[in-house]
């Protein structure tokens, strides 16, 4: 119950309460991968990208395999830090390791585009996220709305 919970902070945007509930369920099982995940995931939001990171690089290193969206998280997490080459890897690497190719990927991707001066294939990008993410990740696009320059996607 404490990782729906969670979950549930989450999707409201308060990331203490969230990180909180998350971490009584990792008290109970602290094998369960997807609440790791998901404190991950919190610790973003929270603004805590290098804790995120240093917690996803050993889940990555315990766990490498048929999850891609982590990677596609870490990638994420690169590209913020200004870290293109890296992301690119990891990008590659959640290719390699999920069924999955919308969502979180193709927002890095946008991420990418702008920082490479190809606005419009960022755009293009973004809505392509947009269209696929699962409606469990739209804090992602939540965050990315906020953006200067992003405000005004063509629908």
């Amino acid at each position: 119950m404490h990782d729906t919970l969670g979950y549930v902070y989450v999707h409201l945007g308060d990331y203490p309460h969230a990180l909180e509930h998350t971490g009584i369920a990792l008290s109970i099982c602290p094998i369960c991968r997807d609440y790791t995940e998901q404190r991950i995931e919190i610790l973003y939001h929270m603004g805590q990208a290098e804790q995120a990171l240093v917690e996803l690089d050993a889940l990555l290193a315990e766990a490498p395999h048929y999850g891609g969206n982590r990677y596609f998280l870490r990638a994420l997490i690169h590209q913020e830090m200004g870290n293109t080459q890296l992301a690119l890897r990891d990008l590659d690497l959640g290719m390699a390791n999920s069924w999955g190719r919308g969502g979180l990927l193709f927002y890095v991707q946008s991420l990418i585009a702008q920082a490479e001066g190809r606005h419009q294939d960022g755009v293009e990008l973004l809505q392509r996220a947009e269209a696929t993410f699962f409606r469990d990740s739209g804090v992602f696009l939540i965050k990315r709305r906020r953006r200067p320059g992003w405000s005004r996607l063509p629908r």
